[in-house]
């Protein structure tokens, strides 16, 4: 039930960042989600902070380093590695927060 929840939110604010990006150019589109990536798995670092838990800090940190590697490769090779990076968004999530 508690994913669920979490779940339905994050479509729910994704919904608005969707309908600005069907609005820009492909390139422009990109750059808003490739930088949505990383500021999504940022917000998790602080969470880790507030709770003072520095093994969860470290692992949040990963997460930040492989969104952004998610980014670099959509910007050098396929925007296909963007989709990915943004599907393994909630399953991290999932997978490590449940």
């Amino acid at each position: 039930m508690h994913f669920a929840i979490w779940f339905c939110i994050g479509l729910l604010a994704a919904w608005p960042v969707l309908w600005i990006v069907s609005r820009q150019s492909p390139a422009r589109a990109q750059q808003t989600l490739g930088l949505g990536l990383i500021v999504a798995a940022l917000i998790y670092p602080g969470f880790a902070l507030l709770r003072g838990d520095v093994l969860w800090l470290m692992l949040e940190f990963a997460g930040v380093f492989t969104y952004g590697m998610f980014y670099l490769l959509s910007i050098r090779f396929s925007v296909n590695w963007l989709a990915i990076g943004w599907l393994a968004h909630p399953l991290w999530d999932a997978l490590l927060h449940l």
